[in-house]
């Protein structure tokens, strides 16, 4: 089984709560190396997360992980501008958004 949902917690046959996990092992690692070994996770779940393939799950969290040591280039807009977060709603049809922030606009008398 491969359980690729582990890293959010949120593995089909586990009863135990998500934050319990976290709040008991810290991350995921900690989690695949002391679950199933401990007797505070139900067995069901003991048995669950030792079946899962914790390389695919480390794999799988790296795909989706964000990193921070990549240098941005400098924008060459500034991205805070009412008129381009207007022009931004605008391409992308975002007319909820349009409006609230036009309607912050008003609110901070700039339009």
């Amino acid at each position: 089984s491969r359980c690729s949902a582990l890293y959010w917690i949120d593995v089909p046959r586990i009863d135990v709560p998500q934050v319990a996990l976290i709040e008991a092992f810290g991350d995921l690692d900690a989690i695949l190396a002391g679950a199933p070994d401990s007797d505070a996770v139900p067995k069901r779940a003991r048995a669950a997360i030792a079946a899962c393939d914790g390389e695919a799950l480390r794999r799988d969290r790296r795909l989706v992980m964000l990193r921070e040591d990549v240098p941005l280039p400098p924008l060459a807009f500034d991205p805070f501008a009412w008129d381009n977060v207007l022009a931004m709603a605008d391409r992308f049809e975002f007319t909820t958004f349009r409006r609230r922030a036009e309607a912050l606009m008003r609110d901070d008398g700039l339009k």
